[in-house]
């Protein structure tokens, strides 16, 4: 047994002790999180920056002093807040209806637009009054009263970077008399004078002060043993250094112990938050396994696109990004993070047309179609279309019709997709033809036209069989066995069910789809799952079909699935609504962001106990999943036992 094993093994019943604080039993982020913290600890580094001496004991001391977030403290915060705001908008005379409510930032990051979901709730607020538009736009609009809410005020820098940044708009509140409240969960003292400075009224529910900092002398957590605070100050100092130089004991010097449900604040020792998908530019962040990761994408500002035409739309001046951190991200499922690495800090306008086109084609994949179709009608409505090298043209337009599908407008497929299948045929590879004909073949099976699914499927199939394309043949017969098993039309697939467990299997061994970079392995067979168990529901047969989904959503978390990504809108769209099919539920399993994944979750207790031995599996998901593993789980789904138990179904 390896020195890890054993320090973990001595240190079950307090492993087991922290997350009995941090999450309820039933709560899937339980399982991944025991996970998260062995692969932290099994961190290489842990082990070399303490004059040689081993450092698991005083890491693990560290993590149990972490104050972890949940989503009721959430609430409770928003409730002290509201209540002093509440007293605020008395005073100055001004009614709930006349505020709006915004982030500090101009783009409001996940964590906050959640919590501005819940005041919206709690205070029963109008959507309008949490707009997603800049603060110029907010002033004009003239409210009595804006309304700033932040989770934790850790650097005085965030604050001065905001008064520079908008002190037009500033000056424009004031002119106009519009009041300016903030308001936070956490904020440090030092802090306060600075926030009074700029707005009229600031609150915080909970002041932090020099005992929050991990080491300072104030904080009681090392008590009288001052050689242990300075032993693991000094290891804790040097490993920042190189996981997160601009910040080694958090961003600020602020050496926070603090984690929230949605993401982890830089402010918070980067040893528990530093990794990949974060915004350390250090290489040693790039190989570091945390136990609580910062996604970065949830804090970068979103730009809104234009509608107007652009000179340089359609550029290809300098060189296309040729990044590996692309790759990375696609494949860990940060989209956003991808696509800020293709833009690297320019504006979509200004960047080569591959690199949008790529952009385009992460966003279609990824499902998000709302910005996917504002970049690409900004291509189709340009003057300068027609002047495009034709090889552009083609993609563009092929990308437009794989929208389309997924936005469900599936008469605009049928009438486009001669012309793309045309312009594939002067200017790209005739494998490219096939994401057309299966499309469409979808499309008019919606519309319920027998002979054009039919005649659209074999010319997908026919092409794959003779340019070769494995992954092309799969993903046709699969859409087959959905348009059979729930359309009713016939195809060439004798038994939709075997046939899509089939092309799960097969997914796994198809080197073509390991090559492909918007995925990782899991990601197709995944969806197979999906299909599998809506396949299942439809047929009446409950428990399989929900164990399945399950299972599936289990995954979902770490494939970072969403029912408007490719394949599933379509799938969504072939499913029909009937007694046995409850399509609000399988589209809820469907999405992987937190909130939705625990609802699912919530409605499936006695569906995940029975799914226990998956628990080995879930440590390779997205990461090195291997087609044994695959294999595993098909067996376990054959265990008769699961079945004598009563599953849900929700109203």
């Amino acid at each position: 047994m390896s020195e890890l094993e054993e320090f973990l093994s001595s240190q079950k019943d307090k492993i087991e002790k922290l997350l009995n604080g941090w999450y309820t039993p039933n709560d899937p982020q339980r399982v991944t999180k025991e996970l998260e913290i062995r692969k932290w600890l099994s961190n290489p580094e842990f082990n070399t920056h303490n004059d040689g001496i081993c450092v698991y004991e005083d890491a693990f001391f560290l993590l149990s002093k972490i104050e972890y977030i949940t989503d009721s403290e959430i609430d409770d915060h928003i409730k002290v807040v509201s209540r002093a705001l509440k007293g605020h908008l008395r005073d100055f005379g001004i009614e709930k209806k006349d505020i709006i409510f915004r982030s500090l930032n101009d783009s409001i990051p996940n964590g906050v637009s959640s919590y501005l979901k819940r005041f919206s709730e709690i205070m029963h607020l109008d959507e309008r009054q949490i707009p997603q538009s800049g603060l110029g736009d907010v002033v004009n609009k003239r409210p009595k009263a804006i309304v700033f809410v932040d989770d934790l005020v850790g650097s005085s820098a965030n604050i001065q970077t905001f008064a520079a940044a908008h002190d037009r708009e500033l000056k424009s509140c004031e002119k106009k008399k519009i009041k300016l409240f903030h308001l936070s969960f956490f904020c440090f003292n030092d802090n306060i004078p600075l926030l009074k400075n700029i707005f009229h009224k600031v609150e915080t529910s909970r002041m932090l002060t020099n005992a929050n900092k991990a080491f300072e002398e104030e904080n009681p957590i090392f008590r009288k043993d001052e050689a242990a605070r300075l032993r693991i100050k000094k290891w804790c100092r040097a490993l920042g250094e190189d996981l997160y130089s601009k910040g080694p004991l958090g961003y600020g010097d602020n050496q926070l112990l603090i984690v929230f449900r949605t993401n982890t604040p830089k402010n918070t020792l980067p040893i528990f938050w530093a990794g990949i998908a974060s915004e350390s530019e250090d290489q040693a962040a790039k190989r570091w396994n945390p136990v609580f990761p910062r996604d970065k994408s949830a804090y970068t500002n979103k730009e809104e696109i234009p509608k107007e035409g652009h000179e340089y739309i359609f550029t290809t001046s300098g060189e296309p990004v040729e990044d590996g951190k692309v790759k990375v991200f696609l494949n860990l499922g940060h989209y956003i993070s991808a696509i800020n690495v293709i833009l690297n800090g320019r504006r979509f306008e200004g960047i080569h047309l591959e690199d949008k086109l790529q952009i385009i084609e992460i966003e279609q994949k990824a499902g998000l179609l709302e910005s996917a179709r504002n970049h690409i009608d900004l291509m189709l409505d340009h003057p300068d279309l027609h002047k495009i090298d034709a090889t552009y043209l083609a993609e563009i337009h092929l990308l437009d019709l794989k929208i389309s599908c997924q936005e469900n407008r599936f008469e605009d497929v049928i009438e486009k997709h001669q012309s793309v299948i045309s312009l594939i045929d002067d200017n790209l590879k005739a494998k490219r033809k096939c994401s057309v004909y299966h499309r469409t073949g979808v499309s008019y099976a919606i519309d319920r036209d027998v002979q054009n699914t039919q005649e659209c499927l074999k010319n997908s199939l026919k092409i794959s069989k003779e340019q070769n394309l494995t992954h092309s043949n799969i993903t046709c017969r699969m859409y087959s066995s959905l348009i059979k098993g729930f359309v009713g039309i016939e195809t060439d697939i004798p038994d939709p069910i075997e046939e899509v467990i089939k092309c799960g299997e097969e997914y796994f061994n198809n080197e073509e789809n390991k090559d492909l970079w918007k995925y990782n392995i899991l990601k197709s067979s995944l969806q197979c799952l999906f299909a599998e168990a809506c396949l299942l529901l439809y047929q009446g047969k409950e428990e399989a079909g929900f164990l399945r989904l399950t299972a599936a959503n289990l995954f979902a978390y770490y494939i970072k699935s969403d029912p408007k990504s490719e394949g599933y809108a379509e799938l969504l769209a072939l499913l029909p609504d009937n007694e046995n099919v409850d399509k609000e539920l399988i589209t809820l399993a469907m999405h992987s962001d937190i909130n939705s994944h625990n609802e699912f979750q919530k409605n499936a207790k006695r569906v995940v106990s029975n799914l226990l031995s998956l628990r080995p599996l879930l440590d390779k998901i997205g990461t090195n999943t291997t087609y044994e593993d695959w294999r595993k789980l098909r067996e376990f789904f054959d265990d008769p036992s699961l079945y004598s138990i009563q599953y849900f179904r929700r109203h």
